[in-house]
């Protein structure tokens, strides 16, 4: 099999040279596009890259510390508790709003919520000490904790005898839970006793 050589007349080389041309211009627009799709592709995945990072982080560092917790005894029972709490360290503001109160006891697990309507499953939140520049809670505010801030929240919980454990999990809509378990010593006077 042989090639065999073509020759072009002048007047034919010209019509080579355009299409040659639109070929590499319509090749360079291709790859223009296809080079623009990619970035817009890796700005894209870089966006959600930073996102992922700084959910990951609020994940971690946004909860609440329990800094104090006593019992009400009664009837030889602890029959509610209040706990002091603040903000983890480098924690964002927590709206209590969205906060669940989980009482485990060895029979029962019951959920408590701030604007609960059953008083069974509500806990109440005072402010102890406001130390952060969020407002005061009233009103139409939303209860905010920030860090420096104290605030005790106040549950009632199915009855603990002497020498029986239960346990409270804080859970915030974002963040990590807390779990503080306690024992009710055997020698109570009063009817606090701390917890902690």
């Amino acid at each position: 099999m042989s090639i065999s050589k073509v020759r072009l007349s002048a007047s034919r080389r010209g019509d080579t040279g355009i299409g040659a041309t639109i070929i590499l211009m319509s090749l360079l627009l291709v790859s223009g596009s296809a080079a623009s799709l990619i970035i817009d592709t890796n700005s894209d995945s870089a966006q959600q890259a930073e996102q992922t990072a700084q959910d990951a982080l609020s994940q971690v560092s946004t909860g609440l510390e329990v800094v104090d917790m006593v019992g009400h005894y009664e009837n030889g029972k602890i029959t509610s508790l209040e706990v002091m709490v603040r903000l983890g360290q480098g924690s964002a503001p927590i709206n209590l709003d969205h906060l669940l109160v989980k009482v485990m006891t060895t029979t029962s697990s019951i959920d408590h919520f701030l604007n609960s309507t059953s008083s069974e499953t509500r806990f109440i939140a005072r402010q102890v000490c406001l130390a952060s520049n969020l407002p005061a809670w009233s009103d139409g505010i939303p209860p905010l904790i920030g860090q420096g801030d104290l605030v005790k929240i106040v549950v009632d919980i199915p009855p603990v005898a002497i020498g029986q454990s239960a346990s409270i999990k804080l859970i915030p809509a974002q963040g990590y839970a807390t779990l503080e378990t306690f024992t009710v010593p055997d020698n109570i006077i009063g009817t606090v006793v701390s917890l902690r």
